[in-house]
């Protein structure tokens, strides 16, 4: 489920995992974040990314606790 949690955005491809939702709070509008290939975009808009970034790790958080209670249960 590694690439449920992958997303466009601004051309690059990233990854909401926890790692970057910790760091996309570190981060001020107009700077360069690196994608997954490795290439730097430039996010003009932080909020608006972070918004992306964490309802991204959200639904795919969800989405796994869901899996989780059925086999579990």
């Amino acid at each position: 489920m590694q690439t449920a949690s992958h997303f466009v955005y601004n051309g690059g491809l990233f990854s909401a995992d926890k790692l970057m939702v910790a760091y996309v709070n570190t981060l001020d509008n107009n700077c360069c974040v690196e994608d997954l290939n490795g290439t730097p975009v430039l996010i003009d808009n932080i909020e608006d990314f972070k918004q992306k970034v964490q309802s991204k790790h959200h639904e795919v958080m969800n989405e796994l606790h869901e899996e989780y209670k059925k086999h579990s249960a």
